[in-house]
């Protein structure tokens, strides 16, 4: 029921582009069939699942990488860390950066990535 969330909570483009990359852009629609389902059979009817697809349809204008910008060996020789949870988390603020970016119709390059972790995670190890 995320569709229900999102909508009330007004999460913007950053929050549509990082449900879509979690439920799989070929699942999409189904999911919002589902929801949209539920909120018709509620009384009474709630139904902001069309808003929402119209602004999930803007959202997928611009492409959605599944994948953060470096990848996980990059990752290992930037923080000079081994293969772990770490990773992962990195990953995750990556992509979170990404849709920052792209928020402000920029590009996340893989040079302004690598400050980005160092200052972010560099301090932690």
């Amino acid at each position: 029921m995320r569709p229900h969330s999102i909508n009330r909570n007004k999460g913007g483009a950053k929050a549509l582009r990082k449900f879509i990359r979690k439920v799989g852009d070929e699942l999409v629609d189904a999911v919002l069939d589902m929801a949209e389902a539920d909120s018709l059979g509620t009384l009474p009817p709630k139904n902001y699942i069309p808003e929402l697809r119209k602004q999930i349809e803007e959202v997928r204008k611009i492409p959605i990488k599944l994948e953060p910008v470096l990848d996980g060996r990059e990752i290992m020789e930037i923080l000079n860390i081994k293969s772990g949870k770490m990773i992962g988390e990195v990953k995750n603020y990556l992509k979170d950066l990404e849709d920052e970016y792209v928020s402000k119709g920029k590009t996340l390059t893989k040079s302004v990535a690598k400050k980005m972790i160092l200052k972010e995670f560099g301090d932690s190890l």
